[in-house]
């Protein structure tokens, strides 16, 4: 089992089904719940990219 800031911890994370993910895509949806709902989940997506990218070494050639 990988320790707590291995890759299997981000792994789990990154693969987790939103609560909004059933009105974001959900099949009888009104329009707007169903755009704000995707929003929020496509900013979470992002915010957790950045997270992910500021804990990634950077190096510059």
């Amino acid at each position: 089992m990988p320790d707590r800031h291995g890759s299997g911890h981000m792994l789990r994370g990154m693969y987790r089904i939103p609560a909004l993910w059933p009105t974001a895509y959900g099949p009888r949806v009104r329009p707007l719940p169903r755009l704000l709902a995707r929003t929020a989940v496509r900013l979470t997506d992002f915010v957790r990219a950045l997270a992910v990218a500021d804990h990634r070494p950077f190096t510059t050639l």
